[in-house]
């Protein structure tokens, strides 16, 4: 992912999508998908959220998708893949727009999101590579999340968690802070904040790594859709080719 550069405000997102409820969406006939939304007709088709994770209320998911139709005339009469690939191929869409709809339509069949301060990413990544990540480009290559998968993997969610808080104590005594809650009121939210975040990238990673009809997208806020996911799951490559 080119361009990127690391912004403490942006949220890094890994979002979770059920390859079933994907592909029946995306199988879907256009006009049956929007009139579903419509009629809010749809929500029995949609995976059982995770609780550990961030998701969209269903009529948040059913508006994103409705608002995006109304800016695109696409063919009502044939699957709503197809008529996304039709109209890229026909330069009604753009390929940032095709994949647009695409991610709204997997955000309907997920079952949630872990998002974290890319700023912050760092220092959930860091310990789990080889060397640390050079620049945040790294940390959404495909290669470097295959290790953390691995490495994930390996480590309990409470043994992780307990490596991330000590690496952050230690990167404050470097930096010659304190990480006394007594002199600094902040400690123990941050604190709080680092082991919520490293629990929850640990749960929905092993939702990724252990339930076959999961499958991890990878992206960020205000990134362009067409370069969220990796390999076969990126989102320029299923417009182009289909899914896996």
């Amino acid at each position: 992912m080119e361009g990127i550069g690391a912004n403490m405000s942006i949220e890094m997102e890994l979002l979770l999508v059920s390859k079933s409820a994907c592909r029946e969406l995306l199988n879907m006939k256009w006009s049956d998908v929007l009139t579903g939304m419509e009629e809010s007709s749809l929500r029995h088709l949609r995976p059982q959220p995770d609780e550990n994770l961030h998701r969209s209320f269903d009529v948040d998911g059913e508006a994103e998708i409705l608002d995006w139709a109304q800016q695109h005339d696409l063919d009502g009469e044939i699957s709503a893949l197809e008529a996304i690939q039709a109209a890229k191929s026909a330069r009604k869409l753009s390929l940032a727009n095709a994949c647009e709809g695409i991610l709204l339509l997997m955000r309907w069949s997920s079952i949630g999101y872990w998002e974290a301060w890319e700023g912050r990413s760092f220092l959930y990544f860091d310990l789990l590579l080889p060397e640390p990540a050079e620049d945040i480009q790294m940390l959404y290559h495909e290669d470097t999340w295959a290790i953390i998968k691995s490495e994930l993997a390996r480590r309990s969610a409470k043994e992780y968690t307990q490596q991330v808080v000590m690496d952050w104590m230690r990167r404050r005594r470097e930096l010659g802070e304190t990480i006394d809650e007594k002199s600094d009121p902040h400690i123990l939210p941050t604190m709080q904040s680092h082991t919520r975040l490293s629990e929850g990238l640990h749960h929905a990673v092993t939702q990724w790594n252990t339930r076959d009809d999961i499958q991890g997208i990878l992206g960020r806020e205000h990134l362009s859709a067409e370069k969220w996911g990796h390999d076969q799951w990126s989102l320029s490559t299923i417009v182009s080719s289909g899914l896996p």
